[in-house]
């Protein structure tokens, strides 16, 4: 998500690690940070969110080559002038699906 145009979301839960169904969401104690629920993945959140703001490519890039190089993976470039930035994406261990169709 953050390397597509476009403003990067994370979901409810998402940044906190939760696992969920969807509708079923869970209760937080207001008076707790977020960040102390699973410290790893908001450094990880971090490094993400730093990353885009350090690249022009991936904050104001056209996107451009997409492609499906394998079953499980999807690659496209971001271009801005004077930056290209490639981005692979690998769902190996994950089931992809489209329109109730596994990949």
């Amino acid at each position: 998500m953050f390397a597509l145009p476009g403003v990067p979301l994370i979901f409810y839960g998402q940044e906190a690690g939760n696992k969920h169904e969807l509708f079923e969401l869970p209760s937080f104690d207001p008076k707790k940070k977020m960040s102390s629920f699973k410290p790893e993945l908001w450094k990880f959140y971090k490094n993400l969110i730093q990353l885009r703001r350090s690249s022009p490519a991936l904050y104001s890039g056209a996107l451009n080559g997409l492609t499906r190089p394998t079953r499980t993976t999807v690659s496209f470039f971001r271009k801005t002038e004077n930056e290209t930035a490639k981005i692979d994406v690998d769902f190996l261990n994950q089931k992809v699906f489209l329109d109730g169709k596994e990949f």
